[in-house]
């Protein structure tokens, strides 16, 4: 909260702060054990496919899914630059267990993968999963959002060595699996 809000994300911004500031008072005033675990971008069965308003990889699956079952044509937004941090949900469950079990501190806790791809990646990744031979348009006119988006995986690394969250295109295998009867 150091700099001007990105303008799709403000909402979630403001409640996010409201959240860890909740959590710091409640420990301060009532001696709650509130965990402020701040998971990244996150992927996974039982996702919002709805392309007018769902997150980044909903939308890319259920694009893809779409090309896949009836050749429906495959466009992106913006120029497939940014990064882009996924997660997939049930690491971020098994961490969020984790810390409500063995977790007694202030500090805000990142929960992510540590490590990002482009845009251009995801959809990269997709497409071989998908083993779509078909063309990739980008529809350079939209906007491509906030360039950069990874958190900073270290704290929970040393409280909890053992996390290792799934690649994505494991991920991937699943959500389709899971929730579209697709596999691939």
């Amino acid at each position: 909260m150091t700099g001007p809000l990105e303008e799709t994300n403000k909402g979630y911004a403001v409640a996010k702060g409201m959240g860890i500031i909740a959590c710091q008072l409640y420990r301060q005033q009532y001696g709650i054990n509130a965990v402020a675990a701040m998971p990244t971008n996150l992927y996974g069965p039982n996702d919002n496919y709805d392309l007018n308003n769902s997150h980044f990889i909903a939308a890319v699956v259920q694009k893809f899914v779409n090309a896949h079952r009836d050749g429906t044509e495959l466009v992106f937004w913006g120029s497939g630059k940014p990064r882009r941090e996924a997660l997939y949900v049930d690491d971020c469950a098994d961490a969020c267990i984790y810390l409500m079990e063995n977790y007694d501190k202030p500090e805000i806790v990142n929960i992510g993968t540590g490590f990002d791809n482009s845009i251009k990646e995801y959809i990269d990744i997709a497409k071989k999963v998908f083993e779509y031979t078909g063309e990739i348009k980008w529809d350079t006119s939209k906007p491509d959002g906030m360039y950069e988006k990874r958190t900073d995986i270290s704290y929970l690394k040393s409280i909890m060595p053992e996390f290792s969250p799934r690649v994505f295109e494991d991920g991937l295998r699943e959500v389709l699996k899971a929730d579209f009867g697709v596999e691939v």
